[in-house]
């Protein structure tokens, strides 16, 4: 692996690829959770001030790159995290 650090031998990508539906569960939870928090407070804004839905749909517009980044950013930080532990548990060569 010292001649190029970026492959991985079929043992490492197993290991990799048991950990890869643990980040789509958090990158799910993430979206999930953001999505119902603006719907429940433009809802609420809406009852509120019995307006037109225009605060909800504002709202869901504004969440849309929000949901965006954060997703970006933990499925970055949970793939390095990942990378790491498997050239960590590198098995012993022969």
């Amino acid at each position: 692996m010292s001649s190029n650090p970026k492959k991985f031998r079929q043992k490492q990508q197993e290991l990799f690829n048991q950990k890869l539906p643990s980040f789509f569960r958090n990158i799910s939870g993430l979206t999930i959770a953001v999505g119902l928090v603006v719907l429940l407070a433009g809802l609420s804004i809406y009852r509120a001030n019995v307006t037109q839905p225009i605060f909800t749909l504002l709202l869901l517009a504004i969440s849309v790159p929000l949901v965006l980044y954060f997703s970006s950013q933990t499925l970055r930080k949970k793939i390095a995290k990942a990378l790491a532990e498997v050239e960590n548990d590198k098995p012993d060569k022969k």
